[in-house]
């Protein structure tokens, strides 16, 4: 062992002991045989969409082309399109337009009433109602929210394509941060009580009431967040036949203001009704005036954001 401590190799042009080399040779087999992990994961999810337009998903979804000929003065009623929302959670979304024109200014469309109209089938006749929606939840926005105390009135045009021909009652949802929801209702038991002109049904303020029969009025610094436009009767579950009905809604507004276009889809575990959707469809209508050519419409349903207990959440931001 002397002897190997003393014994010198030339490395590089200067002399190093061999015993040296070999202390670094043991040191590096050491060293190699330690761990650098513990273990490894590799993560796989597929997911489904959340909405889906249709019945389809944006992989397999064929691209809806609407195309219409006729003569001005003419409305065109279009087939019904289904939102249905298999997430948990309630979901947000926006109907909102993009229409060209003909004529000199394609931004200019007057005389073209374009917009998108809500069915409603009201929950009869047991296993038939299954999947039918009777209500059409629309949000008021993060932005454009008004005080209860500042409520006038609510409003929608309706269009009643088979069974009874009473107009819809409208639920509207008051909130407070901090404070549980309020539910406002218009039904009464009875007839709707509803101004109806030209096919236009109008609810004040003063036909709301508490679901307990109560005034309102001590919720005047609650914010409307939504407004819910029901068909059928809604004290009855399924309603019954005599009130049972097929009713489109549309240009649904409050204080006589612009239309509501965010819609609210529910989950398929909402009120116990299995297969919840949301059917519209749309509606082209043209004053006996209107421009010759061809109006072009793009349609879209944009995804806002979530809703829960403790308000709606967009970009990230809770409004509670």
């Amino acid at each position: 062992m002397k002897k190997l401590m003393k014994k010198k190799v030339n490395v590089f042009g200067k002399s190093v002991p061999v015993f040296l080399i070999a202390l670094i040779a043991v040191t590096g087999f050491v060293s190699a045989a330690l761990l650098t992990y513990f273990g490894v994961i590799t993560g796989s999810v597929t997911l489904s969409q959340s909405v889906l337009f249709d019945g389809h998903d944006i992989t397999t979804l064929t691209p809806v082309v609407e195309t219409m000929v006729g003569v001005a003065g003419e409305i065109f009623y279009n087939p019904d399109h289904t939102l249905k929302n298999n997430a948990d959670t309630w979901i947000l979304v926006d109907v909102n337009l993009e229409n060209t024109c003909p004529g000199p200014d394609p931004t200019n469309c007057d005389g073209a009433n374009i917009y998108p109209e809500y069915k409603l089938v009201s929950l009869s006749g047991g296993a038939a109602g299954v999947g039918d929606e009777d209500d059409v939840h629309l949000y008021l926005g993060s932005e454009g929210g008004v005080l209860w105390n500042n409520f006038v009135n609510a409003s929608f045009d309706y269009n009643v394509t088979d069974g009874s021909a009473r107009v819809p009652h409208v639920n509207v949802w008051l909130r407070k941060a901090g404070l549980d929801d309020v539910q406002l209702t218009t039904w009464n038991g009875g007839s709707p009580l509803a101004t109806i002109v030209d096919g236009r049904a109008t609810y004040t303020k003063a036909m709301f009431t508490t679901l307990s029969g109560g005034s309102p009025d001590a919720y005047a610094d609650y914010s409307v967040r939504e407004v819910r436009v029901q068909s059928g009767n809604p004290s009855l579950d399924p309603s019954p036949d005599v009130d049972d009905q097929t009713v489109y809604v549309s240009h649904v507004q409050v204080n006589s203001g612009t239309d509501l276009t965010q819609v609210e889809l529910p989950t398929q575990t909402y009120a116990n009704i299995p297969g919840r959707v949301v059917e519209f469809r749309m509606v082209y209508g043209f004053e006996y005036n209107s421009y010759p050519g061809t109006y072009t419409t793009i349609t879209n349903v944009d995804y806002i954001g979530t809703i829960t207990a403790s308000g709606v959440t967009i970009n990230g931001v809770l409004y509670p």
